[in-house]
């Protein structure tokens, strides 16, 4: 089958093509996801790219956040539009799940993280598995004094926005925190790969938006 792949959460985005779970194109862009216009402009080339035509799409997943809120909004919408007029399977992953998945480093303990601004990041512990990444915590906005309590020693943190808060979970867990060296993006070919098991598990996420932020819901 082949799977769209729709990454518009973050500032750097694109979209991806897998076929039968295997990546044959993606395109990566720092800007111009943020309007429909500038995605479904991007989809069409990646699939002009690929020598595929839009009718071949079976699946699609879509990042739903949390995240950019007009990126996220725009995302689902063209994923749910474009899902209905090909009858495609549709499914919604978080930016945390798609990060999480994503992760080599090897570690049992992960926590992806995104820069929410406001003194708050958006967060999730997970735990890897051999069949997939295991959520412990649900997706929730943090203030880096409450990780003590909530995730074990030796947990990995990464994602974008993580360089903004280096220094604040290192104040609050010492050395028992292991951080990434750099921000880290969630991907539209791992967005892909994770909407692929879940269709082919007939268990596909709601493509539902998270708005976790009260301004982000005005």
């Amino acid at each position: 089958m082949l799977v769209l792949g729709i990454e518009t959460s973050c500032k750097k985005g694109g979209v991806a093509l897998l076929r039968d779970g295997e990546l044959i194109g993606e395109m990566s862009m720092d800007s111009g996801l943020n309007h429909s216009a500038g995605l479904i402009v991007a989809i069409g080339e990646l699939l002009a790219g690929c020598c595929t035509e839009r009718e071949e799409i079976g699946g699609i997943g879509v990042d739903i956040g949390p995240g950019s809120f007009t990126g996220v909004r725009v995302g689902t919408a063209s994923a749910v539009g474009l899902a209905r007029a090909l009858s495609a399977s549709l499914s919604g992953v978080t930016s945390l799940e798609a990060l999480a998945s994503a992760d080599t480093s090897g570690h049992r303990h992960l926590f992806p993280l995104i820069d929410a601004k406001r003194g708050l990041f958006y967060g999730a512990l997970f735990e890897k598995q051999k069949e997939g990444c295991k959520p412990l915590t649900e997706i929730k906005l943090w203030r880096p004094r409450e990780l003590p309590k909530a995730v074990p020693v030796g947990t990995y943190f990464f994602g974008p926005g993580l360089l903004a808060w280096r220094d604040g979970i290192s104040r609050e867990l010492g050395e028992g925190a292991l951080l990434d060296s750099d921000d880290r993006f969630p991907s539209a070919a791992e967005v892909a790969r994770v909407a692929a098991k879940k269709i082919a598990w007939g268990r596909p996420s709601a493509p539902r938006p998270i708005y976790l932020a009260s301004y982000q819901k005005k």
